[in-house]
């Protein structure tokens, strides 16, 4: 079972939105639910504290939250999909505003997969996909790929489809090593022995 969580970020286009909530979940983490209504999304799980949307809410499940809290509506929406049985989680929105919160957002990544759930995260610029085992994707011949650990050094067994040949290689936190790779097959494979990593395929890459 899949879920999207919308985040109150830059908002994405009608039809990304209508393209990526279709067959899902919809969560709508507090100000994102005005986007979502405004190019006729249906939330089915609304999840904040109304700091940053305040009219009247018409979601299947609505979560509401006390303002002093020690979490993000964003990470509440990821906590509440693992507490649902959501086996995949796709976020928008996350990008745009503060710098902090996208972060963090990236942080929810890891969270959502540490709690068992693939993640991925579509911006403006790039598709973002989390791995802390491994992972196979679809991308066009040519595409650019980076390989960024996230919080942790991450230790690459083998991976395949990418002209800089990454096996073995162990990417380090404050290393840059892993931008700017290039796909050089339809299909690419990154396996990892240890860490955490973010593929991130460069928009127009990824099908």
């Amino acid at each position: 079972m899949k879920a999207l969580i919308l985040l109150n970020g830059n908002p994405p286009s009608e039809e990304i939105l209508h393209a990526y909530s279709d067959g899902c979940v919809v969560y709508a983490a507090d100000g994102a639910y005005r986007y979502a209504v405004e190019n006729r999304v249906e939330v089915d799980v609304f999840v904040g504290d109304n700091d940053s949307f305040h009219g009247e809410v018409s979601a299947k499940r609505v979560l509401q939250f006390d303002p002093i809290k020690n979490s993000t509506d964003g990470q509440l929406c990821v906590e509440d999909c693992a507490a649902q049985g959501i086996t995949e989680v796709v976020f928008l929105g996350a990008e745009g505003g503060r710098e902090d919160h996208f972060l963090g957002n990236l942080g929810l990544m890891k969270k959502a997969s540490k709690l068992g759930m693939r993640a991925v995260t579509h911006t403006s610029t790039c598709s973002l996909y989390s791995v802390f085992d491994s992972i196979l994707l679809s991308v066009e011949k040519g595409a650019q790929i980076s390989l960024v650990p996230f919080g942790e050094d991450a230790h690459i067994l083998k991976a395949q489809g990418l002209f800089y040949n990454a096996d073995g290689l162990t990417l380090t936190a404050d290393d840059t090593r892993g931008i700017s790779n290039v796909a050089t097959d339809t299909n690419i494979s990154v396996q990892l022995q240890s860490g955490f990593l973010l593929v991130c395929v460069v928009k127009g890459g990824c099908e």
